[in-house]
């Protein structure tokens, strides 16, 4: 599914009443956006508005998920878009993420 605005309150109250005093912070969109950039640049991947939404998409997902799956055809860029956005939050948040 795909998290629209009207979720984010919502899903932070939630997490609020969960764990309360938890600090969840959150990566600025811009500066993470800027690292995927710069990882495609590096990776010699053509980073089109398409790849960056999915990566986003993604990022947003996995934020209010213990789990996701990608499902799609062969060669639609899967494993490059979570794999992209892994290491971009890598950089930013400094914690070493894993994959399974």
């Amino acid at each position: 599914p795909k998290l629209v605005a009207q979720d984010k309150p919502l899903m932070t109250s939630l997490i609020s009443g969960v764990f309360p005093g938890a600090d969840i912070g959150s990566v600025d969109n811009d500066v993470l956006q800027n690292e995927i950039r710069r990882l495609c640049k590096l990776r010699h991947f053509d980073c089109t508005e398409n790849f960056m939404l999915k990566c986003m998409e993604l990022y947003q997902i996995q934020r209010i998920t213990h789990g996701v799956m990608l499902v799609g055809t062969v060669g639609t860029g899967k494993s490059t878009v979570w794999r992209t956005l892994l290491d971009a939050m890598e950089k930013l948040d400094h914690v070493k993420g894993d994959a399974y």
